[in-house]
């Protein structure tokens, strides 16, 4: 069975279209300046998360070893190519 749009419906998806296509520049460009500061503070955390690991006696390859795994979370291309 084949649904066909009538002229009220089609002229509200080519409105839909209209107003979504010229706003994706934006959307993407915040999307991308919202990563980068995740990024940022997921890194500005791993550092202060290996001082803390260093402070309280765990060696440096432990603690390196830990603070990458912490890191890993910071990766969210990877996590959601991995979905």
């Amino acid at each position: 069975m084949v649904h066909r749009l009538n002229d009220d419906s089609r002229n509200e998806v080519l409105c839909l279209i209209g107003t979504v296509i010229p706003s994706l520049p934006f959307l993407g460009f915040r999307l991308f300046r919202e990563y980068l500061r995740f990024k940022t503070f997921a890194d500005k955390a791993g550092k202060i998360f290996y001082n803390e690991l260093l402070s309280h006696g765990i060696s440096h390859s432990i603690a390196d070893e830990l603070t990458c795994s912490y890191l890993e979370s910071r990766d969210l291309l990877g996590f959601i190519s991995k979905m």
